[in-house]
């Protein structure tokens, strides 16, 4: 009796071999799993940081290019434009009796002395430059800078406005606001725009970046007052009279800005 118990009590346990084998591919398979998603979430933050670097790079690289542009064009051209009409605004009212509003007269004949003289000064850089066209003009304002300058619209020729001087053809003998679209003249306010003006760079993957906008070149603000305007597009010294670094009475630094700026990748 006992014997044929014990027959089926062994006919009847369950086979447990392999089991522990499935049990690990089980977990083989689970972490595999979990491994590759690690990866593939690690790898696309990769790819996400990488391309927000490569637009950051691409970005500060136009940016870089606009800022010389910029700067050269306050060096090179607001400073030498501002100081001759300063002198030629003084010379035309030097002999005429002040009133409330000779201030402002006088305003606007430095406004309309400033746009002509930026005008002759590009004109007479884009001579020595052998180009007529802005893409080239700008460009000739960078550094080492990779990203490349392009405008809309490029034909520039020349003209003599009423008051005589070589300006460009994009401003009429008429003292007023004119353009084509691409160089705009205000001589009432001082203010000469060239539109469309886009900075593109591509990097060694292919990714370009581009940034458009118009730049604006204003001219300096000057007070009319007799103690300040004396002294105007002139360097003086520090207050101890010993260090030799000299400072300017008139501000140029928002004398060119950017205005409709676009960014695209």
């Amino acid at each position: 009796m006992k014997q044929r118990m014990k027959i089926s009590f062994k006919k009847e346990k369950v086979n447990d071999n392999g089991s522990a084998l499935l049990t690990v591919l089980l977990f083989v398979a689970f972490l595999t799993i979990l491994a590759t998603t690690l990866l593939y979430v690690t790898g696309m933050n990769y790819i996400i940081k990488e391309a927000n670097y490569q637009n950051k790079k691409n970005f500060y690289t136009n940016e870089t290019a606009l800022e010389e542009i910029k700067a050269r064009l306050m060096a090179d051209v607001v400073s030498e434009a501002g100081k001759e009409a300063f002198v030629q605004s003084s010379m035309m009212f030097s002999s005429a009796g002040e009133t409330t509003d000779s201030g402002n007269i006088r305003t606007v004949g430095y406004n309309g002395y400033f746009t002509d003289a930026v005008c002759e000064i590009m004109y007479n850089e884009m001579t020595d430059l052998g180009v007529y066209d802005w893409d080239t003009y700008l460009s000739s304002k960078k550094t080492d800078t990779q990203a490349t300058v392009k405008t809309k619209k490029t034909s520039v020729e020349n003209t003599t406005n009423a008051a005589g001087r070589t300006v460009l053809a994009d401003e009429t003998s008429a003292y007023q606001t004119s353009g084509n679209g691409t160089f705009i003249v205000d001589r009432d306010h001082g203010v000469i725009t060239i539109k469309n003006i886009e900075v593109t760079y591509i990097n060694e993957h292919g990714l370009a970046g581009v940034i458009s906008t118009d730049l604006e070149i204003h001219a300096p603000e000057v007070d009319w007052s007799a103690s300040k305007s004396e002294k105007a597009f002139l360097t003086e010294d520090t207050e101890d009279g010993k260090d030799p670094k000299q400072k300017k009475t008139i501000d140029t630094a928002k004398c060119v800005r950017y205005t409709n700026w676009i960014k695209e990748n």
